[in-house]
């Protein structure tokens, strides 16, 4: 069942519609439930991360976003640096990062250097309106999915106050929002930064409640074929790398035709509880390490767990 609990009302602090959401969200998830939040600044993404420290795992976040918010100020906290918290967050169970659909112009080198030497991951837009079927993978592994309403083009989502003239259509963020359905991890989803103040003839409430839709579509089409099942259920492929002695090992589900490449574990970790060493990939990742090549996710995985 789908069920609306109401509004979290703003507090008198910005602490106080943090802790709220919180306490709210980590509740649900303890229960089992899927929360779906819309409204409200994006910065009450951490709220919803420090939710899930509850899990006693490491997560994944996955953000919409057409810049990336990280810098500014570290003492002032807006939606615009909230990435600062999270990934400064004591205890650290942050294990991956991936933004999609950040705008070059809007974007700062300086940062995209720190997510690379961070082991993590921005998508241009340019790859979304070229082959969004590729970001499949990124959303099969997420365990929390964070929305600006702004990274939708204005003219199909005007209720933002920073949208602009190009973003995602309301199909292509329609399409990531049953991909992030269709991931087994998927714990909560936010969709901020929307504003019915703004909202032309309510056109982005239309759009919210559509995305809201297809990622439930996404949950009632799940396959269930998360690595936890038996290996009957994949077929492996193994590709030699020429030239460093290497192998990657690939498994493709015989539910769903999807993907995943095993990136051992490093001896002095192996002892470790809960290890991601079975990543989401796409057919493509198989064809590039088929060419000699090794998937850039194998090697940033490979470091995290390093």
């Amino acid at each position: 069942p789908v069920v609306d609990l109401g509004d979290i009302k703003q507090g008198y602090e910005e602490d106080d519609t943090e802790n709220a959401v919180q306490a709210v969200v980590s509740e649900l998830v303890q229960m089992g439930i899927i929360p779906i939040m819309i409204g409200g600044g994006q910065d009450l993404t951490y709220a919803m991360y420090s939710a899930l420290e509850s899990v006693g795992r490491p997560m994944n976040v996955v953000s919409i976003d057409s810049r990336l918010d990280f810098g500014g100020d570290p003492e002032v906290n807006t939606s615009r640096n909230f990435m600062n918290r999270i990934v400064l967050h004591e205890p650290n169970f942050l294990f991956d990062y991936t933004n999609v659909g950040h705008q070059g112009y809007m974007t700062d080198p300086d940062t995209l250097e720190l997510l690379e030497r961070l082991q993590f991951e921005s998508i241009r837009l340019g790859t979304v309106h070229t082959d969004p079927k590729l970001l499949e993978p990124v959303f099969r592994n997420a365990d929390l999915i964070s929305i600006d309403a702004s990274s939708i083009r204005a003219s199909d989502h005007p209720a933002s106050t920073h949208a602009g003239p190009n973003g995602l259509s309301s199909s292509q963020i329609c399409q990531l929002a049953r991909y992030a359905g269709l991931s087994d991890r998927m714990m909560a989803l936010g969709i901020f930064e929307h504003n019915p103040d703004l909202d032309d003839r309510g056109r982005g409430g239309h759009l919210a409640a559509q995305v809201v839709w297809h990622m439930l579509d996404g949950i009632f089409s799940q396959t269930g074929d998360y690595p936890k099942c038996s290996s009957e259920e994949y077929t492996r492929y193994v590709v030699d790398l020429p030239g460093n002695d290497h192998e990657v090992a690939f498994f493709k589900s015989s539910r769903s035709d999807r993907w995943w490449m095993d990136v051992p574990i490093p001896t002095s970790k192996k002892s470790n509880k809960d290890q991601h060493h079975l990543v989401p990939c796409a057919y493509e990742d198989y064809q590039e390490a088929s060419e000699g090549q090794l998937p850039d996710k194998w090697w940033r995985t490979y470091q995290k767990l390093a």
